[in-house]
């Protein structure tokens, strides 16, 4: 835990006459474009890459691991669009992790963006692939990498 850095907390805005507005997506973009390396090429799209978490156990897909496409290319937007309680961004050892929390637990992510010269193999062929061989070629893609701080 020592390793990580809150860097964005949806419930900083719990009781803010701005909370769900443009501000926290303004905010967040800032957050994002502050802390975060841009990835190589054009990013036409974002992948998920998840763990699942739960204080239920299996039942509750507890350990699981899997995916979920962010068909937009405004990563903050993206992330702000998904049905969920509570959104954390951490820096997890220099890696950007986001955290969706739901009433059963949480979805621990990695952010994977997808080029415009990977796109058409992603979402041709990869779409098309079994489960386990996309959750691996989407493993191998590189993950978005947070900023070193200056000091």
């Amino acid at each position: 835990m020592s390793n990580e850095k809150i860097l964005f907390d949806t419930d900083n805005y719990i009781g803010e006459e701005f909370y769900d507005s443009e501000f926290m997506l303004d905010d967040l973009e800032y957050v994002l474009e502050e802390n975060v390396n841009k990835p190589r090429g054009t990013v036409v799209q974002w992948v998920l890459l998840s763990k699942r978490s739960s204080h239920y156990g299996s039942i509750c897909n507890n350990g699981a691991q899997g995916y979920s496409d962010l068909k937009n290319d405004n990563l903050a937007q993206a992330i702000l669009n998904i049905e969920t309680d509570r959104v954390v961004l951490i820096d997890n050892g220099g890696v950007l992790q986001v955290n969706f929390y739901d009433h059963d637990g949480v979805h621990m992510c990695e952010v994977k963006s997808i080029s415009k010269s990977r796109a058409n193999h992603y979402n041709s062929v990869i779409e098309y692939e079994s489960f386990e061989n996309k959750l691996e070629y989407i493993k191998k893609l590189p993950s978005l990498k947070v900023k070193k701080s200056k000091k």
